[in-house]
């Protein structure tokens, strides 16, 4: 389980990577974030629960993180993205593309936490 776990967080790292580049063209060409953004979103969101599950499964096994606040940012790498999508839906046009750039954003720091304290 550790292996899938660590391949997981690897595969969550190249996603918010090509999230926060595919978020930032709308804002550089100044188009509107389409329908592929949003299935992005979900995809970057179900791969970091996949990654949470086995790491909750690995908790159940008996390991642990080095650090105690890795399942902090584990919850809030879960929330983020829904997060700036629900402040985002209400926004208008560029608003709501800069928040979902501000998301994936915040989650590329909070990854990177993840794996400082994993």
């Amino acid at each position: 389980m550790d292996n899938i776990h660590h391949l997981l967080a690897y595969l969550v790292a190249v996603a918010v990577a090509v999230g926060l580049a595919w978020s930032a063209a709308p804002l550089l060409t100044r188009r509107f974030a389409g329908l592929a953004t949003e299935r992005l979103h979900a995809a970057v969101v179900a791969i970091i629960v996949l990654a949470s599950v086995s790491g909750i499964t690995m908790l159940a096994a008996g390991s642990s993180p080095r650090d105690g606040m890795h399942f902090f940012y584990a919850a809030v790498a879960v929330l983020v993205l829904p997060l700036a999508r629900s402040f985002g839906g209400q926004a208008p046009g560029r608003r709501r593309d800069l928040l979902l750039f501000a998301g994936f954003a915040t989650l590329a720091a909070v990854v990177y936490r993840l794996f400082a304290t994993g």
